[in-house]
């Protein structure tokens, strides 16, 4: 009984003899994802204890944190890099074994090649705006420096959050139902957790440099919220 519910054994011989393309993408990405972990895990000793550090200590910048770890440095466009891949396909996933959540196309007309090209175009134009949006209004208002090193905070989230998804999306073609759907329902759980996580760190950042006033909030909207919702909209169509 356990085992037809965690690994949906019933249809087991069936799954293994067709996978179909959805499993054979996350798999691609999770070969890269754990490639990439495992080279930074045994060239940079140290990496991601300093990076969970930063995660949970957000008065320790991200910008103290490559000034004081400079063989670290390159390494931050590496692991953006990662959560990048790790983020789209956490979503691909979700989308491609739920595809009663796509609204532009009937379930049966989605190419997976397609679908999974959008998420991840998507998921970089999301990370561009962020960075675009921050940068844009650091150097209008001269606080370049403020708003660099909230950015390096929210990366270094993003970062945190694109490796504890990694095994949640990399399971889930293979488990049944019921375990698809804790997974799915814990990792969107931890997604809006780090979302709140993100905006006590701006509320908290905002406060410690007296930038804090009550238009925050309206700031933080616009700048973390509004994209997402916009993107929402045109990927419902």
């Amino acid at each position: 009984m356990l085992v037809n519910i965690i690994l949906n054994s019933d249809n087991l011989n069936v799954l293994i003899r067709h996978p179909d393309l959805r499993m054979y993408i996350v798999i691609g990405i999770g070969i890269i994802l754990f490639s990439i972990y495992t080279i930074i895990k045994v060239l940079y000793i140290g990496y991601f204890n300093k990076l969970f550090y930063v995660f949970f200590n957000p008065d320790y910048s991200g910008i103290s944190f490559e000034e004081n770890n400079f063989a670290f440095v390159n390494l931050k466009y590496f692991t953006l890099f990662a959560s990048v891949l790790s983020i789209s396909c956490f979503t691909f996933t979700l989308l491609s074994y739920n595809p009663q959540y796509i609204t532009f196309l009937h379930p049966s007309q989605i190419n997976i090649f397609v679908l999974g090209l959008l998420v991840l175009a998507v998921v970089i134009i999301l990370y561009f705006l962020k960075w675009v949006n921050y940068t844009f209004w650091g150097w209008l208002f001269k606080f370049s420096t403020y708003s660099k090193n909230y950015l390096n905070m929210v990366f270094n989230n993003l970062r945190v959050f694109g490796i504890v998804i990694f095994p949640f999306f990399l399971l889930y073609p293979f488990v049944g139902l019921f375990i698809r759907n804790v997974l799915a329902i814990t990792s969107i759980s931890l997604l809006g957790l780090l979302f709140i996580y993100t905006f006590y760190i701006f509320w908290r950042y905002s406060i410690k440099i007296k930038f804090f006033n009550h238009y925050a909030i309206l700031y933080f909207c616009t700048f973390e919220i509004l994209p997402l919702i916009i993107f929402w909209e045109l990927f419902k169509g």
